[in-house]
Protein backbone atom coordinates (compact mmCIF):
# COMPACT_ATOMS: atom_id res chain seq x y z
CA UNK A 1 0.00 0.00 0.00
CA UNK A 2 2.59 2.52 0.98
CA UNK A 3 4.71 2.15 -2.15
CA UNK A 4 1.39 2.41 -4.16
CA UNK A 5 0.54 5.54 -2.38
CA UNK A 6 3.97 7.48 -3.18
CA UNK A 7 3.85 6.27 -6.87
CA UNK A 8 0.16 7.67 -7.07
CA UNK A 9 1.20 11.11 -5.63
CA UNK A 10 4.44 10.95 -7.63
CA UNK A 11 2.86 10.10 -10.99
CA UNK A 12 0.16 13.30 -10.10
CA UNK A 13 2.29 15.62 -8.89
CA UNK A 14 4.43 18.06 -12.11
CA UNK A 15 6.23 20.99 -11.28
CA UNK A 16 3.07 23.62 -11.31
CA UNK A 17 0.69 21.32 -9.11
CA UNK A 18 -0.89 22.67 -6.80
CA UNK A 19 -3.24 20.17 -5.25
CA UNK A 20 -3.28 16.44 -5.39
CA UNK A 21 -7.01 14.70 -4.43
CA UNK A 22 -6.73 10.99 -3.76
CA UNK A 23 -9.78 9.41 -2.26
CA UNK A 24 -9.02 6.41 -0.15
CA UNK A 25 -12.36 3.52 -0.19
CA UNK A 26 -13.76 1.92 2.35
CA UNK A 27 -13.73 2.67 6.09
CA UNK A 28 -10.67 3.47 8.74
CA UNK A 29 -11.30 0.17 10.39
CA UNK A 30 -10.68 -1.98 7.37
CA UNK A 31 -7.74 -3.32 7.67
CA UNK A 32 -5.83 -2.02 4.70
CA UNK A 33 -6.94 1.22 5.12
CA UNK A 34 -6.27 1.60 8.79
CA UNK A 35 -2.89 0.70 7.49
CA UNK A 36 -2.28 3.30 5.13
CA UNK A 37 -3.87 5.80 7.41
CA UNK A 38 -1.62 5.05 10.28
CA UNK A 39 1.49 5.22 8.54
CA UNK A 40 4.11 7.65 8.94
CA UNK A 41 4.32 8.11 4.91
CA UNK A 42 0.79 9.36 4.58
CA UNK A 43 0.45 11.63 7.38
CA UNK A 44 3.80 12.89 5.53
CA UNK A 45 2.42 12.75 2.08
CA UNK A 46 -1.22 13.77 3.24
CA UNK A 47 -1.26 17.81 4.31
CA UNK A 48 -5.16 17.78 4.76
CA UNK A 49 -8.40 15.13 4.73
CA UNK A 50 -12.06 15.27 4.05
CA UNK A 51 -13.77 12.58 5.63
CA UNK A 52 -16.71 11.06 3.68
CA UNK A 53 -19.29 9.76 6.17
CA UNK A 54 -22.72 7.52 5.50
CA UNK A 55 -24.13 9.10 8.76
CA UNK A 56 -23.69 11.45 11.30
CA UNK A 57 -22.26 8.60 13.93
CA UNK A 58 -19.98 7.46 11.31
CA UNK A 59 -18.86 11.21 10.89
CA UNK A 60 -17.91 11.85 14.35
CA UNK A 61 -16.14 7.93 14.91
CA UNK A 62 -14.75 8.30 11.37
CA UNK A 63 -13.77 12.14 11.70
CA UNK A 64 -12.02 11.52 15.70
CA UNK A 65 -10.30 8.14 14.30
CA UNK A 66 -8.17 10.39 11.76
CA UNK A 67 -7.24 13.51 13.79
CA UNK A 68 -6.13 10.29 16.86
CA UNK A 69 -3.80 9.01 14.17
CA UNK A 70 -2.55 13.20 13.94
CA UNK A 71 -4.38 13.93 10.57
CA UNK A 72 -5.82 17.20 9.55
CA UNK A 73 -9.09 16.76 8.57
CA UNK A 74 -10.32 19.79 7.99
CA UNK A 75 -13.79 18.52 6.63
CA UNK A 76 -16.18 16.09 6.44
CA UNK A 77 -18.77 15.28 3.50
CA UNK A 78 -20.52 12.46 1.95
CA UNK A 79 -23.93 10.72 1.91
CA UNK A 80 -24.13 12.14 5.46
CA UNK A 81 -25.14 15.45 4.00
CA UNK A 82 -27.96 14.34 1.37
CA UNK A 83 -30.45 13.84 4.78
CA UNK A 84 -30.45 17.41 6.34
CA UNK A 85 -31.17 16.02 9.85
CA UNK A 86 -28.06 13.73 9.62
CA UNK A 87 -25.95 16.99 8.22
CA UNK A 88 -27.24 18.88 11.04
CA UNK A 89 -26.50 16.46 13.92
CA UNK A 90 -23.08 16.24 12.42
CA UNK A 91 -22.16 19.78 12.31
CA UNK A 92 -23.68 19.94 16.13
CA UNK A 93 -21.01 17.28 16.99
CA UNK A 94 -17.83 18.24 14.92
CA UNK A 95 -15.66 21.08 15.40
CA UNK A 96 -14.73 21.43 11.62
CA UNK A 97 -17.46 21.85 8.29
CA UNK A 98 -19.65 19.90 6.81
CA UNK A 99 -19.79 20.48 3.21
CA UNK A 100 -22.01 18.72 1.34
CA UNK A 101 -20.82 16.91 -1.88
CA UNK A 102 -22.18 19.03 -4.65
CA UNK A 103 -20.54 22.40 -3.03
CA UNK A 104 -17.17 20.30 -3.10
CA UNK A 105 -17.23 21.50 -6.91
CA UNK A 106 -17.52 24.91 -5.80
CA UNK A 107 -13.51 26.29 -6.83
CA UNK A 108 -14.01 28.82 -3.68
CA UNK A 109 -15.73 26.01 -1.48
CA UNK A 110 -12.85 23.36 -2.25
CA UNK A 111 -10.08 26.91 -1.83
CA UNK A 112 -10.90 27.39 1.44
CA UNK A 113 -10.27 23.81 2.45
CA UNK A 114 -6.81 24.73 1.82
CA UNK A 115 -6.18 27.37 4.06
Amino acid sequence: MRALLTSMVADLTEPDTDVVVLEIADGVYQQETARLVGDPVFAGLVDRVVFAAADSLGAVAGVRRLQDLGLDVVACSGVVTASPLAAREARGALELPVIDTFDLTDPVAAGRLLS
